[in-house]
């Protein structure tokens, strides 16, 4: 199944098309393993991810849960440098195996969490 982001700022319209065919490797052009795996150049995770990174005053999350290690470390570093994060998710996807979201909350970055959520849709808004 394919999944389709649209990440809408002021200066810039982006689609992103879900799974990547590659993780991004975090080497990227100074990775000198042989036979390396991960992708090498930009990805739709690594797109979102500087997306994200780009926050200044706020962002807010609405997602049915953040199992992707790389997601939430961006989220703690911009909560760790003055960024307003707020997380609306599932309740039931909280402790979940692999979820991050619980290590989120932990951290200070408000959520709500909630009952029902089957559709399983992301939407991101930042300043």
């Amino acid at each position: 199944m394919q999944a389709v982001i649209a990440i809408v700022s002021p200066h810039r319209v982006q689609v992103l098309f879900y799974p990547d065919e590659a993780l991004p490797c975090r080497f990227m052009d100074k990775c000198r393993r042989n036979n390396c795996t991960y992708a090498h150049h930009a990805t739709s995770l690594s797109r979102m991810l500087d997306f994200l990174n780009s926050a200044q005053r706020s962002l807010d999350i609405c997602v049915f849960t953040i199992t992707c290690n790389e997601i939430a470390d961006v989220l703690l570093d911009a909560h760790k440098r003055g960024v307003h994060v707020r997380i609306i998710s599932d309740d039931d996807q909280m402790a979940s195996n692999g979820s991050d979201v619980a290590r989120l909350s932990k951290a200070g970055i408000a959520g709500q969490m909630g009952r029902g959520g089957q559709g399983q849709q992301a939407a991101f808004d930042f300043q």
